[in-house]
């Protein structure tokens, strides 16, 4: 893990520090930058034709630093990204803290090298063994793994990728222990800091200096919402790291616009003159956001929405109150007309793209997680006990009392600043949205909640980036309340925290969310019950460079779990995912691969592929489908005795294909 912490923090200190940012900022603005860079690190090097690698991201460094010695001296940062006051050492302190408490609640029933025995989690990674393999880690190429025949692939995020297989890289270990190791760096040295910079943006400075940043710290390893609920489910590693940067990216719009009519006194612009630095590091944190999941941003958009309406209304009384009118009415009616043009350009892509028109909502998300499981009453409890419903078997966790009161409170107390009112609206819009996808079925629910696929746990994910500033809020609430000495009080207010903490840790909300976990990771030993692979079936899979020649790649039914070849075995496969848009030849050996004797086709594929192995195992991931069905041919091919078997673990057989002769010379 120290790799991927390493990864994760020092470009972006090393950019920071040059810009002359100090304590807390300093800390958690490395997460963002580091992602950034590592994300442009891989685009630009495909561009030019570097190979990814360690040498690509330190040149990229380089150059950022350069840059940034260069602004240092024209721009200065604002004050909240200046003081320092020995908070970078805190924060550092409540990153080892979590990673020490993420690590032992999430892998306590599965080990750190454990496979994600998850659909989602096949393509995520093979998509980090074929960065190792090729050096390609070009978020505008990555797609091209299950779409090997598209001339122009989609964009799809790569730094997940990329980071988990720098770490691979750099330390030795498999892509499966890379991953393990960037979750659980990325949820300390990402999500931890962000969280930490969000709570100081809303319950103040005084809340939030010094050893109190462990108690925020702390904290964000209580809920099992975030960071656990994702490794659980999909597993959806891409959003899991995007999720990580939300904190971060909702506390620099809360430190952009100033929520002061005074501020506005000489103007609008120059009541934002002093945020132009801010809305740079936004910009560079946006860029680190694209390349870990866009689709987040949209995430963002509902968390932030209550607040730009608050900053709307803030920066148009300021400007009537000083007698601009005109102005006053231009800061309302730009942000709607540009709100009103953005909802009409999803409609018309969406009527283009989805054919809204022709196919009724009510056939569109009926499956997975966007199948309605519970009442909406169910869901508005689970919100407010901080119990959500966890995959992968939508188990409804127990209530996690103590917390869930301390949320609470921090939510009566919210509402009665203006500096706290937008986290109550945005909690309140958020598990709205939560109930609706966990709770109906509707044509509205599915508008509602379409852009997160109608996916329950995607939505739940973001509470508790909100409940963690609005705990601390209720703390500095319940501590101007208390009577007695500053002291009695700092420690009376000490103890619930520590009470709530411990409660949480040791309680029964994250322990049944560690059995979740467990249930996603579990290896069976010989019978996989609807797994993907089972232990027989790996130990096969890493004998593979044993007995298959490097460049040659390895067929299999991917369903069976032989699709793993590339991320266990270092092998790559022919059928990197479960689906995709393969095109010939994968096509031709895919469903004629049974007719190799009399269809010469096969053969000629084969070679094109450059394949003379083929991993068997009759079980399947869920125990098959109708998408499985596809690969059937090859499936046929090893019942008919085609092949010859070259070694077996169990049920699980690597066959050689001696009907199309020797490859040809490559």
């Amino acid at each position: 893990m120290a790799a991927s912490l390493a990864l994760l923090l020092l470009p972006g200190v090393a950019v920071a520090y040059l810009l002359r940012v100090r304590g807390l900022a300093l800390i958690a603005l490395a997460g963002p930058l580091s992602i950034a860079l590592v994300g442009t690190a891989g685009a630009l090097g495909d561009k030019v034709g570097i190979p990814y690698g360690w040498w690509s991201v330190v040149g990229l460094t380089a150059l950022a630093c350069a840059i940034a010695a260069v602004v240092s001296r024209f721009m200065s940062p604002p004050s909240w990204a200046r003081r320092a006051h020995g908070d970078a050492v805190w924060a550092v302190a409540g990153i080892a803290l979590v990673a020490i408490v993420f690590g032992i609640i999430a892998f306590r029933a599965a080990p750190l090298d454990a496979v994600s025995q998850t659909y989602d989690g096949v393509f995520h990674l093979n998509a980090a063994a074929s960065i190792v393999d090729t050096g390609r880690a070009s978020s505008f190429d990555l797609y091209r793994l299950t779409n090997p025949s598209v001339g122009n692939v989609e964009f799809y995020p790569a730094a997940w990728h990329s980071l988990v297989a720098l770490t691979a890289e750099l330390t030795g270990v498999s892509v499966v222990t890379a991953s393990g190791a960037t979750w659980l760096a990325s949820s300390a040295a990402v999500w931890t800091p962000g969280i930490l910079l969000l709570t100081r943006a809303f319950a103040g400075r005084r809340a939030t200096r010094g050893p109190l940043l462990l108690a925020p710290a702390a904290l964000s390893t209580c809920f099992a919402g975030f960071p656990y609920l994702l490794l659980s489910w999909g597993t959806l590693y891409p959003t899991g790291l995007a999720t990580t940067l939300l904190p971060s990216g909702f506390a620099l719009l809360a430190l952009l616009v100033p929520r002061s009519r005074v501020a506005y006194a000489n103007g609008f612009f120059r009541g934002l003159r002093g945020s132009w630095w801010t809305l740079a590091a936004f910009a560079a944190w946006g860029v680190a956001e694209v390349f870990a999941h866009p689709r987040t941003v949209i995430s963002l958009g509902i968390l932030a929405f209550p607040l730009a309406v608050q900053a709307i209304v803030v920066a148009a009384s300021g400007l009537r109150r000083h007698g601009r009118r005109r102005a006053a009415l231009l800061v309302v009616a730009a942000p709607v007309a540009v709100a009103l043009i953005a909802v009409a350009a999803v409609v018309v892509f969406l009527f283009r793209n989805y054919k809204l028109g022709s196919e009724p909502i009510s056939q569109r998300l009926t499956g997975g997680p966007a199948r309605a499981i519970q009442t909406l009453w169910d869901g508005a409890v689970q919100v407010f006990t901080a119990a959500p419903v966890s995959a992968p078997n939508d188990v409804a966790l127990p209530a996690s009392l103590l917390l869930a009161a301390a949320v609470l409170l921090g939510l009566l107390a919210a509402s009665t600043t203006r500096r706290g009112r937008p986290l109550v609206a945005a909690f309140l819009l958020t598990g709205l949205l939560y109930c609706v996808a966990a709770g109906s079925d509707s044509d509205l629910a599915k508008i509602m909640t379409g852009a997160w696929y109608k996916d329950k746990y995607r939505l739940v994910s973001l509470l508790p980036l909100l409940s963690i500033p609005l705990i601390a809020i209720g703390a500095v609430a319940l501590r101007a309340r208390l009577r007695g000495s500053r002291t009695v009080r700092r420690v009376v207010v000490g103890l619930l925290a520590a009470a709530v903490v411990l409660s949480s840790w040791f309680g029964p909300t994250l322990a049944e969310m560690s059995a979740q976990i467990g249930r996603t990771f579990v290896l069976p030993q010989s019978e996989k019950g609807g797994a993907l692979v089972d232990a027989d079936e790996v130990a096969l899979l890493e004998s593979l460079p044993d007995h298959v020649p490097a460049d040659e790649r390895v067929l299999g039914d991917p369903w069976n779990g032989s699709t793993l070849s590339w991320a266990l075995g270092s092998r790559e496969a022919v059928f990197p995912h479960l689906i995709g848009v393969w095109g010939d030849p994968r096509d031709v050996v895919a469903t004629r691969l049974d007719q190799i004797r009399t269809d010469p086709e096969v053969c000629r594929s084969l070679d094109t592929l450059r394949v003379r192995y083929v991993v068997g195992d009759p079980e399947k991931l869920w125990g098959g489908n109708a998408q499985a069905d596809f690969y059937s041919s090859i499936d046929h091919a090893i019942e008919a005795g085609l092949f010859t078997e070259v070694t077996r673990v169990g049920s699980s057989a690597l066959y050689r294909i001696d009907e199309c002769g020797p490859l040809p010379l490559a």
